[in-house]
């Protein structure tokens, strides 16, 4: 009887060991590393070059663009961040201030990107910031990956829904 509840409390052990070692691999996965904004407008840099195959010259001026667009975005995300914990309640014309703002940003960094790429290059690099944008909507929705999954899949690869 002793034999089997040590045994019994052994494979218990074991169970809530293996268990625990699990969620602890969940966990790790979901993390993200931080990486410093030289190291993400680095990043960046290569990204596009495959994508766009830019020359040297154009890495190097796409270089400090995406440094300073890094480190705006950075300090957008420690503003929420203490943000989040206070919530002050803004007013309209504040609110407005910041997207006004904010557009501002993103029309000059446009105009900065479309001055060192060529045409074709500006139309693909388009292409793929408004998929960018796209997919963030779906991720706000709720979506994990960004894009839909389940039923609408097979309506994607010509296949009936069933």
């Amino acid at each position: 009887m002793k034999k089997n509840i040590l045994t019994f409390a052994v494979l218990i052990c074991i169970a809530f060991t293996t268990n625990a070692q699990q969620n602890h691999k969940k966990q790790n996965k979901n993390e993200k590393p931080e990486f410093t904004i030289e190291q993400q407008a680095t990043l960046a840099v290569k990204k596009l070059t495959l994508t766009l195959v830019l020359n040297e010259k154009q890495q190097e001026k796409m270089h400090p663009l995406l440094v300073t667009s890094c480190s705006d975005k950075q300090n957008m995300m420690e503003q929420k961040k203490a943000n989040k914990e206070e919530r002050p309640q803004l007013t309209s014309d504040e609110i407005y201030a910041k997207m006004i703002d904010k557009l501002d940003k993103q029309i000059s960094f446009q105009n900065n990107v479309k001055d060192i790429l060529t045409e074709d290059q500006f139309k693909k690099w388009h292409k793929m910031q408004a998929h960018k944008k796209s997919n963030m909507k779906d991720k706000e929705k709720g979506n994990e990956r960004g894009d839909t999954r389940g039923d609408n899949r097979d309506d994607r690869r010509g296949k009936s829904k069933r």
